[in-house]
Parts: structure tokens; C-alpha cells; sequence
């Protein structure tokens, strides 16, 4: 399971976990084939992120996909060494949960 940006979303993936929406409801249930529909009323509706079930190689890709964006969002800080730090510590904690 991974949680991912529904901007990296694709036709095709399986939600891991039920959509909800703030008010509890369920918007899209677990073990949902995801479409190209469903992604644009999710998204268009507010959802940002999604649990989706993937396999090793897709896995693989959301997590190097994912410690890419974590780089990029701290690049402005490269230079101090805490947050550094810590970046490092959030992509080695992904890493490991990846593993199991």
C-alpha cells in the first residue's frame, strides 16, 4: 500500500483504502479500480491523495517518484544541515516501509 498524489494517480491502480469525505461519507470504496472518471471527480471534488495497492515495480516507482519530490521541496534549505537531517530521515523511514 502507498499513499500517493492524485496528480501521480493512473487508470488502472486499485485503492488500498476507502476515499472518504470530510463528512465521513465514502467517496470511492477500497478495491476501486480506478478511471480516468474517477480520478477527475476526485479530483475535482478536492481529494489530494489516495492509498493505492501496488505491486513491486510500481511500488519502486512511486517511492523514487515520491523521494524526488521530497529533494525538490527541500532544495530552497539545502544548506542547513537540521533540515537536511531531517529530509534524510523521512526519505529513509519511506524507504523502510517500503521494505516491510
Amino acid at each position: 500500500m502507498q499513499r500517493i498524489s492524485i496528480k501521480r494517480a493512473e487508470p488502472g491502480m486499485v485503492l488500498a483504502k476507502d476515499v472518504m469525505a470530510p463528512d465521513g461519507r465514502i467517496l470511492c470504496g477500497k478495491s476501486t479500480k480506478l478511471t480516468p472518471e474517477i480520478l477527475e471527480r476526485l479530483n475535482k471534488i478536492g481529494v489530494t491523495s489516495l492509498y493505492v495497492k501496488a505491486n513491486k515495480k510500481q511500488s519502486a516507482q512511486i517511492l523514487k517518484a515520491n523521494l524526488a519530490q521530497l529533494k525538490t521541496r527541500f532544495e530552497k534549505v539545502k544548506d542547513d544541515p537540521v533540515l537536511i537531517a531531517l529530509m534524510n530521515t523521512i526519505g529513509e523511514y519511506w524507504i523502510e516501509v517500503q521494505k516491510g
